[in-house]
Parts: C-alpha cells; structure tokens; sequence
C-alpha cells in the first residue's frame, strides 16, 4: 500500500520551535548549608552573574547531598523545567525553570516537593530522576519507604510501584527510560539487582546484575542494550534491551568504582567515571566494553559525566575535590579545554543540558501487507511492515496502530508484525522515527487489511 507523510509533521515542527539552544551547563553542588545549582555558560565556562541558585536551603550537614539532575525541554506555553531530588538534603525534589536566555532558575509554586501532588507516599532520600520524551517524570526512593514515582511535569502524581522481589529491592539508585516511556529501569543499590517496569510502572523483571552496589544504570542511545555500573565490584553488566535478556558481566581494565555512563552521538564510545580511580574510562560499546583509552578527571571521585547536546565537550563532576573538568571530544585523545579544572564547587554531582532537538528524517518506503502464519492445525494472520531507515540517523521507531503507539524498536530494526489481525479488516499504521534524546519524526502512514 502507498504510504503518505501525516498532517501531525506540523504540530511537531511547533514544539521545536520552542525547544531552545543548549547555552548552559547547570551542575548540581551541595555546600554543607545549602543545596544549589550552579550555571555556566557552555562556550566561555564562565558562570552566569545570577548564578548559583540556591534548590534547598538550611543546614544541611556532612554527607548531606542533591545528586542528580534532569531537564524537561521547554513546551508551546513553558520554560524548560528542572527537577533535582534532594536524596538526603531534606527527602524533597526542587522543580525550577529554566530562563533559556540567562540560564536563570527559579522555584514553581510549591518547590521543593515533600511529595508528589496527590500521591500515596512521601519522597524518602528522592536518588534518581529520568525524563521521557513525552516529559514524564520518574523518581526513586533510596530511602526506607522504597518506591518509584512517576508525575508530569507539575509534579502531579500519576502512578508508583513499590519494588517486589525476594529479598524487597532497597536503596533504588539511578533510573533511565527510553524516549517512549515504555521501558524504565532502576538499580537497586543495596541488592545488586535491575528492576525493568513498563510505561504504567507495572513491574516486569528483577534480575541480579552478578556485581555488587550498581549505582548507575543507562540505556545505549540506539536501543539495544542496557548497563548497569557496579561500583563496589569495579565492573558494569550489559543486558539486551528491552527484556534484560543476556546479561554479560565485563571487568574492563582501569574501571574503578564506576557510576556515571555516557555516550558518544554514534553510540559507539561509552565514557565510564571511575568514583574510586580518578579517571574516566572510553569504553567500545561494539567491542564487549573493551578499553580504547582513558583520561584523568583531573580530581577525587568523579561521580558522574555528560555530554552536551552537541557531543562535543565532556564535563566530569569531581565530588571528591569540588572541581568540574571539561574536554573536547577529539577521538581518541580528549584534551582539556582549560589546563586547570574549574574550582568553584563543593560538592558537585549531577550535570544536565537545556535539551535541543536533534533532527531526525522520516522513514522511507513504508509498506505493508497481511500474511498467514500457518502452524499446521491452526494458523493467525498478521500485518507485516516493512521500512527503510531515513537519511539522517534514528535511535529507534515507534509504531502506531489508528494512533495508538503498539510498540518502540531500536533503530536497526526496519521491520515489524502485528499479530493476530482479522481478514479484511482495514488498520491505519504510522511508523515515525526518533533520535537519541527523544525528538520523533514526522511519521508515515500505511493502510493494511
């Protein structure tokens, strides 16, 4: 059947026009009295006159911090959001937004969150924070009343699960999801497993990561597979995406404590902190994690890197020190921007990113047609269809069936069946694809019956 380009190419042309240029770096520091975020101007790595921002005020204490840090890009109507939990600085998560032009930060009303609007539960040490592409928002507990959160951007709550598993998975960690929200895992730092949870955060699998203490936990920008950083055990497991199926333990050479994972644009190069060696890793992704070379952080405990939208500069948080270092990405030698790492943190952790669009073309030469698949005594029928990938590069393709999304691939998928589909009748799909932080496609349309 003829396929066709959907009118809804224009709604998504109108939500890039509001996405915004990625001109800050926002680094999450914790002082010992207040939490803050800290802003810098990408090009100069000066920080911004009004910045830091203060997220949680008060004494706080030793050992007290916010660590991560997520961004929902900017909508028809709103400013860029942040969303920073506190962990053990005050079991609250800060929203603020995002003046794109000042980098400025400043409280909704409301923030800091001791909970979701209208929740069953109260934030307890609020860990990890993820951002789907539709801007839902997911948060765990590291703390005793263990729990995962899913809101929109108005911290309204929409759905939790408390973790099962024998024993009760504890200290949830980090969290990533795919673009879609379809798929979302978190690490259980005091048991050493994954937790797989579909897009309502019904619970799909619990399965053991073979290290010890995952910290960090990052799906590959292609949809093929996701890793979890065993920090106490110096080594990171590669499962299949989505199911957590093969899981494969690799040790590779210089990984020390690691947490943070990042990837390059091509998803080939994954750069690994090393929170007990002082370096950073750049692991091959194609290659069973195999070493290609490493780099110092430049000081004590780099918890977590990023990098910008762009993919061409890596940041290291250097918790240990209070120092940001920030390299070129120049394969494979990485030298630094500045000789001597900026030293105007704390206690620094997270780093995020105004997220950009990321320009992705739509497939090419979508087909589709119904075919019998006899088993002998009985048979089904399905809808097979077929693709071509676009011009510019897709991370993967979401599915839809008369505007219902059916499913989400990886991007060297090019096929997909719906099974079960009745004879004769007549189904509208719609194949889109879309890039590594979420931006989809126009998609394209096909009638099969």
């Amino acid at each position: 059947m003829k396929s066709k380009i959907s009118l809804w190419f224009f709604v998504q042309l109108v939500f890039a026009a509001h996405l915004f240029a990625a001109e800050y770096v926002f680094i999450v520091d914790n002082t010992g009295m207040d939490a803050i975020v800290r802003v810098f101007d990408q090009e100069t790595l000066t920080e911004t006159p009004n910045s830091p921002f203060i997220t949680i005020a008060g004494a706080m204490g030793p050992g007290n911090h916010q660590v991560n840090i997520a961004i929902a890009p900017a909508t028809a109507t709103e400013p860029p959001r942040a969303f920073i939990p506190g962990f053990n600085a005050g079991n609250v998560v800060s929203v603020m937004d995002i003046d794109p032009t000042t980098g400025d930060m400043t409280h909704i009303p409301g923030s800091p969150f001791s909970m979701a609007i209208g929740a069953p539960a109260a934030f307890d040490q609020p860990f990890g924070v993820a951002i789907d592409s539709n801007a839902n928002v997911y948060l765990t507990n590291f703390g005793a009343t263990t729990r995962v959160f899913k809101v929109d951007r108005n911290m309204n709550y929409i759905t939790s699960v408390v973790p099962t598993g024998m024993p009760a998975p504890s200290n949830l960690a980090s969290v990533a999801t795919d673009p879609s929200g379809s798929n979302i895992y978190v690490v259980s730092a005091a048991d050493s497993v994954i937790l797989h949870f579909d897009g309502s955060l019904t619970q799909l699998n619990n399965i053991a990561t073979g290290g010890m203490t995952p910290y960090g936990v990052s799906i590959h920008p292609s949809l093929t597979y996701v890793y979890a950083a065993n920090r106490a055990s110096n080594n990171i497991t590669q499962f299949d995406y989505p199911n957590l199926s093969n899981p494969q333990l690799f040790s590779p050479a210089g990984v020390s404590g690691p947490v943070g994972m990042s990837f390059d644009l091509d998803g080939i190069r994954m750069y690994v902190s090393n929170s007990l060696g002082g370096s950073v890793s750049v692991l091959d992704t194609t290659m069973m994690l195999s070493p290609i070379t490493s780099f110092t952080s430049q000081g004590m405990i780099p918890f977590l890197n990023a990098l910008d939208p762009a993919g061409k500069r890596i940041y290291i948080t250097n918790s240990g020190t209070g120092t940001l270092s920030v390299r070129d990405i120049v394969h494979d030698t990485y030298p630094l921007v500045t000789a001597m790492p900026i030293a105007a943190f704390t206690a620094p952790y997270g780093i995020a990113f105004i997220p950009t669009a990321v320009a992705v073309g739509a497939v090419r030469n979508l087909s589709g047609s119904q075919k019998k698949n006899d088993f002998g005594l009985v048979y089904e029928r399905m809808n097979v269809l077929t693709w071509q990938a676009p011009t510019t590069g897709a991370s993967g393709y979401k599915i839809y069936r008369d505007g219902v999304l059916i499913a989400t691939v990886g991007g060297n998928t090019t096929q997909y069946e719906d099974h079960n589909r009745p004879k004769g009748v007549a189904f509208i799909y719609s194949v889109s694809a879309f890039s590594s932080n979420g931006t989809e496609s126009s998609p394209v349309e096909v009638i099969v019956q």
